[in-house]
């Protein structure tokens, strides 16, 4: 039996321990969990019985309900395949998704299931899948990646295998239960018997709980919105996990400014390849993405001027990709379409290999002179972009939020970049912005709002 079923059976002998903690004061303990997960079970095999169907792939919509949960590890026990959706996604919404699959069922908040698209054809994707997820299509067109049970529980171990000072008790997550990284936390947490916080709307709301040992999960620029701008300093013990970008040391300095005795950890992975390095220093290097995790090897290929393609190979990793039908195995070593190096087993991540620009045959690195430019303290951030031009191919622009009534010139910008770069560094051109659009999973968007 595999493990994570193995673990949602031993829940129904745990009748102290909580598993979920709702922000109204409702406790969920493992064996009250295990009766609503044994009850959503039975819905299925009468929905299946009831209708003469099986092997059903299961969409279902990811809010921050007990129902939810439920229907997720019932879904798990039985061996079926779950599409985790977004939380107002309904059935009339489904169909985009739901064209992928030969027929599904739709489960939808009410407890109702909804038979979409009969087909009788077979799928094609490996028997021990857990779950299609769809990444979010920001670094191109949006694909369904196969998760099976294994990879996902050897990140768990690998996780529980970190030296941390402290082994948590409760765990919360900013990122909706949809994305890649709220499913992975919220399985994680209760495969090992943490409580999770299911319904707290940000860092400075499950700090007031004042929990002890608490870990928090998020990205970088939902902690630079909703939590740095108005936190006082404090002395509470706790730890958060960053993940999704790179974060940049004025917000790393910020943080242990206002919270000496907490520790910021963040994470370089990607969906489909889950963790593969973890950074845990105060002040890392440039680029630096932290200590590759031991069960990961990092290839560096096609390599110009130290700089190559990052591949990986990992027992963490998915399946494959999935398409209207059809599976596509994916062949280790994995790409992650990144760009750097590794040094002293760290990697180092120059950014994606899509948005290099080619500047007359030089090849410029945004992330890189991001990197650089956001420790100036005139820029409160930045954005480099390659533009196409006529003569060169493409040039450089940078989008800036400059720091309260500094600005900077595009000549003192380069003489600086001069002074700091290792590499052969330029911006053609800057325009000032207000401010970035955060997209649904917390990084920034292209899209701007520039300065009159």
């Amino acid at each position: 039996m595999n493990t994570i079923y193995r673990r949602i059976d031993e829940w129904k002998c745990r009748d102290k321990d909580i598993a979920l903690i709702f922000k109204n004061g409702e406790n969920i303990t493992y064996s009250q969990l295990k009766k609503e997960i044994d009850i959503q079970i039975q819905i299925i095999k009468d929905f299946e019985k009831d209708n003469k169907i099986n092997n059903q792939v299961i969409a279902l919509p990811m809010s921050f309900r007990l129902s939810t949960v439920s229907k997720l590890f019932a879904i798990i026990k039985l061996n079926k395949v779950f599409v985790p959706l977004a939380s107002d996604i309904e059935i009339q919404k489904y169909s985009t998704i739901g064209n992928q699959f030969h027929s599904s069922l739709f489960w939808d908040e009410e407890g109702k299931l909804h038979q979409v698209n009969w087909d009788a054809g077979k799928y094609e994707f490996p028997e021990k899948t857990l779950f299609i997820g769809f990444t979010s299509g920001t670094t191109g067109q949006q694909k369904g990646f196969v998760r099976d049970h294994e990879s996902w529980v050897e990140t768990f171990q690998a996780f529980e295998e970190q030296n941390f000072p402290f082994r948590a008790k409760h765990v919360a997550c900013l990122s909706p239960l949809n994305y890649s990284l709220g499913l992975y936390v919220l399985c994680q947490s209760l495969y090992l018997g943490q409580s999770f916080l299911m319904d707290n709307d940000s860092f400075k709301d499950i700090l007031a709980l004042n929990l002890d040992k608490t870990e928090m999960y998020g990205v970088p620029s939902i902690l630079r919105i909703n939590f740095l701008k108005n936190s006082n300093i404090s002395q509470q013990n706790f730890r958060l996990f960053l993940s999704g970008e790179p974060v940049n040391q004025d917000l790393r300095d910020d943080f242990y400014l206002r919270f000496p005795k907490a520790e910021l950890v963040d994470f370089y992975g990607t969906s489909e390849a889950s963790f593969i390095a973890m950074n845990r220093k105060k002040k890392p290097e440039i680029n630096e993405s932290g200590i590759i995790f031991p069960n990961v090897t990092v290839d560096i290929e096609n390599a110009k001027d130290g700089i190559g393609e990052i591949f990986i190979k990992s027992p963490m990793s998915f399946m494959g990709y999935y398409n209207k039908g059809i599976f596509k195995e994916a062949k280790q070593p994995i790409f992650t379409g990144d760009l750097g190096f590794v040094k002293n087993n760290s990697i180092y991540n120059i950014g994606r290999i899509d948005s290099r620009i080619n500047r007359g045959g030089e090849k410029i690195f945004p992330k890189y002179l991001e990197a650089l430019l956001i420790e100036h303290p005139a820029i409160k951030d930045i954005l480099i972009v390659g533009q196409e031009d006529f003569i060169l191919g493409q040039k450089v622009k940078a989008y800036i939020i400059f720091s309260k009534d500094n600005r900077l010139s595009i000549d003192q910008i380069n003489k600086y970049l001069k002074q700091k770069a290792k590499r052969k560094s330029v911006i053609d051109s800057i325009s000032e912005v207000k401010e970035f659009s955060i997209n649904p999973s917390g990084k920034r968007s292209l899209k701007i709002e520039q300065v009159d």
